[in-house]
């Protein structure tokens, strides 16, 4: 049988004693547990960096509306440049994450 893997962190919720609980009944997962913060492991991270580095960069502006419309463009741009978004996917801990090739300890 091939596991799914299910990814928890440290929040009270998925430490609970009912959520382990039910977790041991089901023999189909493989529970990961995942650092309070893992940018390296969220694949989200790229894109905000790639904001960050290019529209984002030194931004200054009287209004939030113009920050977003910034970031709007950079998700544009991001979608119009094929390889980028599935750059963000390579980080190698976080493939072995969803692969299931890697266990956390």
């Amino acid at each position: 049988m091939r596991r799914r893997p299910c990814c928890g962190t440290a929040y009270p919720a998925h430490r609970s004693t009912a959520m382990r609980a039910w977790l041991a009944t089901q023999q189909s997962w493989l529970v990961e547990r995942l650092p309070a913060y893992a940018p390296d492991l969220n694949p989200v991270e790229g894109l905000w960096s790639s904001l960050k580095a290019v529209e984002l960069a030194n931004l200054t502006s009287p209004t939030l509306a113009e920050v977003i419309q910034q970031a709007h463009r950079g998700i544009q741009r991001v979608r119009r440049t094929p390889h980028l978004p599935y750059s963000f996917l390579r980080n190698p801990a976080c493939h072995a994450r969803m692969t299931g090739h890697a266990s956390m300890t």
